[in-house]
C-alpha cells in the first residue's frame, strides 16, 4: 500500500507468514518496495506468535537483511493491526516513511512500570541530542509502552482476578508492589506520556502499548534490532509539513448517570468504592451483568464494558477494567475524575470515528 504527496512518501507492508526470519524479510521488502528513495524511518508492529515460531531476533534479523543499514526503527508486539490489506490478529505490519525535510530521532528509556519519570528522562535525552539543532518547526513524536502483564500471586498463581480468594485491602497493594518491583502489572502507561508531554510541550505525540495476544504474559519493544520489554521506545521527527493529529474513538455516555468513586489507590488506578459502596458490586450494576462471566479472560471482556470521565474540555476518556482486586478493582491507568460513566458504542460508531480522523 503506497501514498504520496509531493515528495512526502508513505508505504505500508503486511505479512502473514509463519516462519520468523522469513517474515521480517517479507514485510520489511513490501514495506520499502514503492519508496522512490531510502526510508527516513519504519515503524514495525508484531503479534506475539513470532516469539515461538523462530523468535523475535530472528524476526528482526529478516528485516535487516532488507532495510538499508542505519534506517531508524522502532515497534514492538501487539494484539492485531488493521490496514488496507485487512484486519488481522497473527502477522506483522510494517509502515515505512521518505521524506527528505525532516529530521528523525530514536530513544529508549527502561523499566517503565518501576519509575515511568525515569524512563521518560532516559529517553528524551536521545530525542533532544540528535534533534535539538533541527531547523523545522513542527514537531512530532510516536512512543511505544510496554504494557500490564499479569503477575505471580504467593499462594494464588498469575492472576488479574482475586475474587474471594484474598482481602481487597490486600489485592490491591499486591498489585501496586508487583507492579513497582517485579514489573509485573499495570502499564503506567499513561504516566510515562505525560512526562513525556512535560518534557516535549511543543510536539504532537500519539502514544501507544505493545502488549500480547490478551494472555498478558509478555509484550516486546524493538529499537533497531534491539528486542526489549518494561521499556518505552520513541521516534521524534521534525519537520517543515505541519500533521494533523486527531483522537477520537466512538464512545459516548449510555446514559446520565453517574457513579461516584468514594475512595480510590495507586494514583487513581486501583478504584476501591463507589458511590460507597464495593467497587465491583457497584460496576456489575451499572451494566446488568453477573460477576460470574468475569475470568482469567477478563482482558477480552472489558473493552466492551468500559467505564469513562470526562476531562476539563469535555473530552471523555474510556477505561477498561484491568484485575479484580476482591471488592475493588483498577483501570489500565489512572482516572483523573471521580466522576464516572458506563459508555457504549457499536460497529458504525467506532467506524465513523476513525472515518472522521482521516476526513478532518
Amino acid at each position: 500500500m503506497l501514498m504520496s504527496k509531493e515528495d512526502f512518501t508513505v508505504s505500508v507492508g503486511t505479512t502473514r507468514l509463519w516462519d520468523a526470519f522469513e517474515a521480517g524479510k517479507d514485510v520489511a521488502r513490501k514495506a520499502i518496495s514503492d519508496l522512490d528513495e531510502i526510508p527516513s524511518f519504519v515503524l514495525l508492529f508484531s503479534t506475539i506468535h513470532y516469539e515461538k515460531h523462530g523468535g523475535f531476533e530472528a524476526f528482526l534479523n529478516g528485516v535487516w537483511e532488507v532495510l538499508p543499514p542505519g534506517t531508524p526503527l522502532i515497534g514492538g508486539t501487539i494484539a492485531g493491526f488493521m490496514n488496507n490489506d485487512g484486519c488481522y490478529t497473527r502477522g506483522a505490519t510494517a509502515l515505512a516513511v521518505s521524506y527528505q525535510d525532516m529530521d528523525v530521532a530514536i530513544g529508549i528509556g527502561h523499566n517503565t512500570k518501576r519509575n515511568p519519570k525515569k524512563a521518560v528522562k532516559k529517553l528524551s535525552k536521545s530525542l533532544k541530542e540528535n534533534i535539538k539543532n533541527s531547523e523545522y518547526s513542527n514537531n512530532y513524536i510516536f512512543q511505544l509502552t510496554s504494557g500490564p502483564t499479569i503477575p505471580q500471586f504467593p499462594g494464588v498463581g498469575r492472576s488479574f482476578i482475586l475474587k474471594g480468594r484474598i482481602s481487597g485491602s490486600i489485592a490491591a497493594k499486591l498489585i501496586e508492589l508487583s507492579t513497582k518491583l517485579l514489573q509485573k502489572g499495570i502499564g503506567r502507561e499513561e504516566e510515562v506520556l505525560e512526562n513525556t508531554c512535560r518534557l516535549f510541550p511543543n510536539s504532537s505525540i500519539i502514544s501507544g502499548s505493545s502488549t500480547d495476544d490478551m494472555t498478558l504474559s509478555n509484550c516486546y519493544q524493538f529499537i533497531n534490532n534491539n528486542i526489549y520489554s518494561n521499556s518505552v521506545v520513541a521516534l521524534g521527527i521534525s519537520t517543515d509539513k505541519a500533521l494533523n493529529v486527531n483522537y477520537k474513538h466512538g464512545f459516548s455516555k449510555l446514559n446520565n448517570d453517574v457513579m461516584k468513586v468514594s475512595k480510590m489507590s495507586f494514583k487513581g488506578k486501583i478504584i476501591k468504592k463507589i458511590n460507597n459502596n464495593s467497587a465491583i458490586k457497584e460496576f456489575f450494576k451499572s451494566i446488568n451483568l453477573s460477576k460470574e462471566m468475569f475470568d482469567e479472560r477478563l482482558h477480552r471482556k472489558t473493552f466492551f464494558f468500559p467505564l469513562g470521565f470526562e476531562y476539563e474540555d469535555s473530552t471523555i476518556s474510556p477505561a477498561a477494567i484491568g484485575a479484580v482486586l476482591g471488592k475493588a478493582f483498577s483501570f489500565s491507568f489512572r482516572t483523573d475524575s471521580r466522576n464516572l460513566h458506563v459508555l457504549s458504542a457499536s460497529g458504525l460508531s467506532i467506524v465513523n470515528a476513525m472515518q472522521s480522523c482521516a476526513n478532518d
